[in-house]
């Protein structure tokens, strides 16, 4: 039997460095904060329903993540997937606080009893300002706090680039440092989500950007290759610590896809498949209603490969937007035609496999990226729902103050139940059916298994729950009266 466990409190973000309110017997800093710190006290609850050393619950020896041993590298991953909130939102919906990692970084110290490390890593959307995002978080404060006590926690951007955006294209590419231990192909071959498909469907496949000829270089058949960040690879545990929203591509974004901040190039990841359901494709819900339409979609998606795919500059971009208005000038094609692109609607077939794929590697790919018969790594994660996120996830969502906190030590059961939870049937979303699924490289026990502990004793039966009686998330508009628990 595998443990889930939920706490509703307060949804307020405490103040940095974010410390307890309450001297805990096992807490082993000097300072206390003198506001309630509902955070703290709920990832520590969380530990307790968990029964995590629960024999020395109470005393200063409690070790709750005794997992994590003396020497381990342990990455703390949380999702900080952009700094900038596209519908001007509250950015505390998009990505976690700090708040949430501050007791999980002070019980790892507390496992690794002076040995070993800490790091802090993720690789966000490629527009991102790392920086910034670092203020916006907390996470640069809560770091100066453990500096100041010499206790080094390392932080790292895993990207090797940035983008500029505008004109609807991209502008500029700059170069970043990237993983200090570098990168490290996996390729997950006949064992991969997308082995089977079609040549012309594998052909069609398009990543993070234009230039599909990266794409398509690592997904062909029999090949089905990411490029993974070695920090990932070497580390022993990894601590996951995910938001509580919704995808418009995916449905919902919590462990797994959060799994693609893991990877270096993200134009390794098939984010969707060119066409619509009548070719095979899911960049669109349906054909076009008009020939003027079609013509648009082909012009377009001829010039991001033939213009943008080949050279990304702010030339390229003003000439790429000006031949597109040219078009849509002349032929006036309905707006419908031309609407939700880009596979962000429930018929995405492409995203969810190389999803599915991400978290087969995190889990079995050792150290040099080779895959094992066995996981390679322990996990521990906790869902940070004290703000989450509905309707137009991951970055123009809706904020929602629930106040709630998911943990547990399988990263895929806490989506099965993240999602039950949000008011979602996990069953009617590819990447957490599929991931069910037997497989040489297993992500799960049966759903059966899995038993909730909850300070709120209707989420112990949450299966069995109607929507209305869950946190009952909108979806995001296209996944709309697909992916809903019955009223």
């Amino acid at each position: 039997m595998s443990k889930v466990a939920i706490v509703k409190t307060i949804p307020k973000y405490p103040s940095p460095p974010f410390s307890p309110n309450i001297r805990y017997p096992e807490y082993t800093f000097d300072d206390l904060s003198a506001q309630d710190n509902y955070v703290y006290d709920g990832v520590r609850e969380l530990l307790i329903h968990l029964k995590l050393d629960e024999k020395n619950v109470g005393r200063t020896e409690w070790d709750p993540l005794d997992f994590i041993k003396p020497g381990d590298t342990v990455v703390v991953k949380p999702n900080l997937v952009s700094s900038r909130h596209f519908r001007s939102g509250n950015i505390l919906s998009v990505i976690t606080h700090a708040s949430v990692l501050r007791p999980l970084i002070d019980f790892a110290l507390i496992a690794l009893k002076g040995r070993g490390k800490v790091i802090i890593a993720d690789s966000p959307e490629r527009m991102t300002d790392f920086d910034l995002i670092l203020e916006q978080s907390g996470i640069r404060e809560m770091v100066d706090y453990y500096d100041k006590h010499d206790i080094d926690i390392e932080v790292m951007d895993l990207r090797w680039e940035r983008i500029e955006y505008g004109l609807g294209a991209i502008v500029e590419k700059k170069g970043l440092p990237g993983d200090p231990e570098g990168y490290s192909l996996v390729n997950l071959g006949g064992d991969s989500c997308f082995d089977g498909l079609s040549r012309d469907k594998l052909e069609r496949l398009y990543g993070a950007d234009y230039n599909r000829r990266v794409t398509l270089r690592h997904h062909s058949q029999g090949k089905h290759e990411y490029e993974m960040a070695n920090t990932i690879l070497k580390s022993d545990v990894i601590i996951s610590v995910p938001k509580l929203k919704t995808h418009r591509k995916a449905g919902i974004s919590l462990n797994m896809k959060g799994f693609i901040g893991c990877t270096g190039d993200k134009n390794l990841v098939p984010h969707r498949t060119l066409g619509d359901p009548s070719n095979g494709g899911d960049s669109y819900p349906r054909p076009p209603r008009t020939k003027r339409g079609l013509i648009v979609r082909r012009v377009q998606d001829l010039l991001q490969d033939n213009l943008l795919g080949v050279t990304e500059s702010k030339p390229s971009a003003i000439l790429y937007i000006s031949i597109l208005r040219a078009f849509k000038f002349l032929l006036r094609p309905p707006r419908d035609d031309l609407k939700y692109g880009g596979g962000q609607w429930h018929g995405n077939d492409t995203l969810w496999r190389g999803i599915v794929d991400l978290a087969r590697i995190v889990s079995y790919a050792d150290k040099t990226g080779k895959l094992c018969d066995r996981t390679q790594r322990k996990f521990f994660s906790v869902i940070d729902g004290i703000y989450g996120a509905d309707r137009e996830g991951p970055i123009e969502p809706r904020l929602r103050k629930e106040g709630v906190l998911l943990g547990g030590l399988n990263p895929v059961e806490l989506d099965l139940v993240g999602a039950q939870l949000m008011g979602f049937d996990y069953r009617s979303m590819d990447q957490l059916q599929k991931a069910l699924e037997k497989h040489r490289y297993d992500l799960s026990l049966n759903v059966d298994d899995v038993e909730i502990v909850s300070d709120e004793k209707k989420f112990e039966t949450l299966f069995g729950l109607k929507r209305d009686q869950t946190l009952a998330f909108e979806p995001a508009e296209q996944w709309r009266g697909k992916i809903e628990l019955k009223e």
